[in-house]
C-alpha cells in the first residue's frame, strides 16, 4: 500500500467518523480534520499524476 492508498483510507475513515467515533478510537473528528486529509490526499494525486506524465515524456 503506498502513501496515497494510505491517506485515502484515512479520510475514508474520517468521512465515516463524521457520524461518530473513528474504528481505531473515541475521537470524532471535525470536518477541518476531514478536509485537511481530502487536501493532503489531492496534493498526492497531482503528484503521482506529475510523475507519470514525466516517466512517459522521458520515454
Amino acid at each position: 500500500m503506498d502513501l496515497l492508498e494510505r491517506i485515502e483510507g484515512i479520510v475514508e475513515e474520517a468521512r465515516a467518523g463524521a457520524d461518530g467515533p473513528m474504528p481505531h478510537s473515541s475521537v470524532r473528528p471535525d470536518d477541518f480534520y476531514v478536509e485537511a486529509f481530502e487536501q493532503i490526499a489531492g496534493v498526492a494525486r497531482a503528484e503521482r499524476e506529475r510523475q507519470t506524465r514525466a516517466q512517459g515524456d522521458s520515454r
